[in-house]
């Protein structure tokens, strides 16, 4: 029995350190933990506007007024022609508008300069759904839009939100969890724009107004397994202690260790 406890112990040790930072085509991560530094590689931005922290439960975020903006410096690094996974933690309140607010962009109306854009806004004006889209390039001058086509983002409250494009496909997951995918068979446009979070352009800001944390992108699609286990390492593993219920996995090992802790006694 004793041998038993111990391989529980060890089963439970083995999923606490399971979940991980994904670092596999990992080029940028801001985890907006009092600064607008890439904590990962080089990308560090320049702030624009109001820098506002708030604690969040994944330690603090950054709180976008509609008018504050990150810059980040064009790098060829920052071009996803073929392949990206983009990943952030996002409180924003619903939006009354199609494309109405902006994440980040890597683009503006010149022509030539465009490549690719993530905004939250209404799927179409003729609803009320709260959608998550991109705007794709292919040539620097004309536009795609993928949109989600499902209630996406719920308004006021913490959630992960990942887009995983493969070449063919852009697929959409929420809390670690694939809710839907559309077809998108393109390959973009390598722009020389700077990459801007939080708002569209710089004379055309469309700015978010919500609070944005843990934003990471790839240059990689990142598959199922990876998407919840970047969500699992926020949630569980990097912020442990605002985390009140653990995953069921972790429940269920401490049950079953605490089962065998009392038959041994029991012996």
């Amino acid at each position: 029995m004793k041998k038993f406890a111990i391989a529980i112990y060890i089963l439970f040790f083995a999923n606490s350190v399971f979940a991980g930072p994904v670092t596999d085509g990992l080029i940028a991560y801001w985890d907006f933990n009092n600064s607008v530094e890439d904590s990962y590689s080089y990308h560090d931005g320049t702030l624009t506007g109001t820098e506002t922290y708030v604690n969040s439960p994944y330690g603090q975020s950054m709180y976008f007024d509609g008018a504050t903006y990150i810059t980040v410096s064009d790098d060829d690094a920052l071009d996803f022609e073929t392949t990206f996974s983009i990943s952030f933690w996002i409180n924003a309140p619903s939006h009354s508008s199609l494309m109405g607010e902006y994440v980040l962009s890597k683009w503006t109306p010149v022509n030539g300069k465009r490549s690719y854009s993530l905004f939250i806004g209404r799927e179409s004006s003729a609803n009320d759904r709260d959608c998550v889209g991109v705007m794709l390039s292919t040539n620097g001058t004309n536009s795609y839009f993928p949109d989600s086509s499902k209630d996406f983002m719920i308004p006021d409250q913490w959630q992960n939100i990942t887009l995983v494009f493969d070449g063919t496909t852009l697929k959409f997951y929420q809390d670690g969890i694939f809710k839907e995918e559309v077809s998108a068979p393109y390959t973009f446009f390598a722009s020389d724009t700077d990459l801007v979070i939080g708002a569209y352009n710089a004379t055309d800001l469309r700015g978010l107004v919500g609070c944005l944390d843990e934003l990471s992108l790839y240059n990689t699609a990142l598959d199922a397994g990876q998407v919840a286990e970047l969500y699992n390492y926020v949630t569980y593993e990097k912020y442990p202690a605002t985390t009140a219920i653990p995953e069921p996995m972790t429940l269920f090992l401490l049950g079953a260790g605490a089962s065998a802790i009392w038959f041994s006694r029991r012996r």
